[in-house]
């Protein structure tokens, strides 16, 4: 008897769509993510037709069937079946993060292989057994069951340290943190610049500004490790994007959940890629850039980004302030006091291309006009920004570009503020701002970049906190660190701060009406940035001499004095003012890069990330193969 092949395409479809809908849902379950109903629904039918369409090739499997049903039935265990292999695929042939234990022999083609063998020959078996089993619905469902186990298994993150929970303060502020990427302090009014800052203006006035605020590292991901984690990457050893948490220690969405906050997080780019350890702590953390929330993360999705990827295609590893302000507001409307929302907004980071109408607001005329060619003097572009400034020759419009991100991130921050004053919460929330490094404009012949230095311009940053137990009008000039962040929170919410932040509260010396520092730092140093020596670890790795990042700078920061130490050479590089005794500057310079144990950082990264966090320009595509 001759079965139709639509008996085992309708199996195949069967199964397919049950597996594609139960991995949309592991999606929306175990991603964490807060999505609108209707996306809910569209992403659940979605991950159903996908699945069926990956699993159709099941079909093939019909031949020989002797009947509509065993049709039926081998469509949907060959269906399953493909779908687990795929899935086993991708799982098998993506390297595990750096310092993250992969399972034995991962990546291993012949194992694959092996492993394909053994399920064909468990397949082949089934097959048989359901021309003969008369349950052979049983049987569907057990096979289909097993290749759910292998389609939907979540990459789990890691996990922190767990945190005791203890009785919360009867008066519970909400907290709301707004990190922005890539924003010097000197293009802020309050900070003496001139593009149009407004609301980080308004919360200067309304609390307490942090004139010396400086990033710990001039990188997205060990600078937001360091104000989550309060410690600088001298103690939790995170130097490079892509690089996990630790983690030996609670971060501080974790200990505000285990103290009833309701808690959420909102970023636009992929560096901080909640796997990495940063969405501990969350109930939600929304990292997904895709046109449809989280349809990057189901079967189809991932198989279509590996395959992009592999391709050169780009994909969406970032999104617009405007959008992630939008997801923030959403999950908001739902939540009651207390709460602790972040906002990460990652505009000002380059290419530099601000919506209207700030892409006029600092400049007019002819960027081309070749009668300014100032952008003669700009040296090396970093490769990102390279398509963007093609054939400009003004580099006041290129300036003018980035005051307008910086104005465009601002507004995004007045959204959220005004949401504040709407729901009747102004009051009642701890609002901080900070930037996680600046950006080199020029400054010792670097252009439009950062990541290679601790000089003042990439990692002197605006820092403003507003809310209860915040004076108004406080300006702090004691030099401060974005691992102060955490602390800082903790002592306003009158929670204990646990040993492992190293941070302090930098308020501390303002509400004392001294200008002492704490023990842990000695009280003439300022604030500390470390980093990567990128030249001199390619160039190591060039003349054969280095395998893994070694060398690194440290940078020490104040008012009046800015020194970076090297340690390839133990060179100093000052800005400004030179102390009366820059031995004691330099003696501590080294003593931070002996207490720094990087060797976590010292890992490369897996191909994936590698082109994702090329494709953000963190990575220059003409330099080894490392982003370092």
């Amino acid at each position: 008897m001759r079965i139709p092949v639509s008996s085992a395409c309708a199996g195949a479809v069967v199964a397919g769509g049950a597996l594609g809908l139960a991995d949309a849902l592991g999606v929306l379950v175990r991603g964490g993510m807060s999505p609108d109903t209707g996306d809910r629904v569209a992403l659940c039918a979605l991950g159903a037709c996908a699945g069926a369409g990956l699993a159709l090739p099941g079909a093939v499997l019909a031949r020989g069937a002797s009947s509509v049903a065993e049709a039926r039935a081998r469509g949907a265990i060959g269906g399953a079946w493909g779908l687990g292999a795929v899935a086993l695929a991708l799982a098998w042939f993506t390297d595990p993060a750096p310092f993250t234990q992969g399972l034995p022999a991962q990546g291993s083609v012949p194992v694959f292989v092996a492993m394909l063998g053994v399920g064909a020959v468990a397949l082949a078996g089934a097959l048989r057994a359901c021309r003969a089993a008369r349950g052979r619905r049983v049987l569907v469902v057990g096979v289909a069951a097993a290749a759910l186990g292998v389609a939907v298994a979540p990459a789990t993150a890691t996990s922190g340290v767990p945190v005791p929970v203890a009785v919360a303060p009867s008066r519970r502020p909400n907290v709301l943190l707004v990190t922005l990427d890539t924003a010097r302090a000197d293009r802020f009014g309050c900070y003496g610049g001139t593009a149009d800052t407004r609301h980080v203006d308004r919360l200067a006035r309304e609390g307490v500004r942090f004139a010396q605020a400086y990033g710990v590292a001039p990188v997205t991901g060990p600078s937001h490790a360091s104000m989550l984690l309060g410690a600088g990457p001298w103690d939790h050893g995170v130097l490079l994007n892509g690089v996990p948490l630790p983690t030996d220690r609670p971060t501080l969405a974790e200990l505000l959940a285990a103290h009833g906050w309701r808690t959420g997080a909102f970023v636009s780019a992929y560096v901080l890629d909640g796997a990495l350890g940063f969405r501990r702590g969350f109930e939600v953390y929304d990292d997904s850039f895709a046109w449809l929330p989280g349809s990057d993360r189901l079967l189809a999705g991932r198989l279509r980004g590996a395959v992009a990827r592999r391709a050169g295609a780009a994909e969406p590893l970032e999104r617009r302030g405007a959008d992630t302000v939008d997801a923030a507001l959403r999950w908001l409307e739902g939540q009651r006091a207390p709460w602790f929302l972040w906002v990460h907004l990652f505009d000002p980071h380059g290419p530099y291309a601000p919506p209207p109408p700030w892409d006029t607001r600092y400049v007019s005329g002819d960027p081309t006009d070749p009668a300014n060619p100032s952008m003669r003097q700009v040296g090396e572009l970093p490769a990102y920004m390279r398509d963007s400034l093609r054939g400009i020759t003004d580099v006041g419009w290129v300036r003018a570009q980035y005051d307008g991100e910086i104005s465009y991130a601002d507004s995004q921050l007045g959204r959220l503020l005004g949401a504040l004053d709407s729901r009747g919460e102004a009051a009642d929330t701890l609002v901080a701002v900070l930037a996680d490094h600046g950006e080199s404009l020029g400054e010792h012949g670097t252009w439009f970049t950062h990541g290679d230095d601790v000089a003042r311009a990439s990692v002197h940053v605006p820092f403003v906190l507003r809310g209860p137990g915040v004076p108004a009008g406080g300006v702090s000039d004691s030099p401060v660190e974005g691992s102060d962040l955490a602390p800082t929170l903790l002592a306003r919410l009158g929670l204990a701060v646990p040993a492992r932040m190293t941070g302090r509260d930098a308020l501390a010396s303002l509400l004392s009406g001294r200008g002492d520092i704490p023990p842990q730092r000695p009280p003439d140093v300022a604030a500390r940035a470390l980093c990567f020596d990128r030249a001199s670890n390619r160039a190591g790795r060039a003349a054969g001499t280095l395998s893994r990042p070694r060398w690194r700078i440290a940078g020490l920061h104040a008012a009046d004095g800015h020194l970076q130490h090297r340690e390839v050479d133990h060179s100093d590089g000052w800005e400004g003012a030179i102390p009366t005794s820059p031995e004691a500057w330099q003696a501590r310079a080294r003593a931070v890069l002996d207490g720094a144990d990087t060797d976590r950082s010292a890992a490369e990264v897996d191909a994936d990330t590698r082109a994702r966090l090329e494709s953000l320009g963190y990575v220059d595509p003409t330099a080894p193969a490392a982003p370092w």
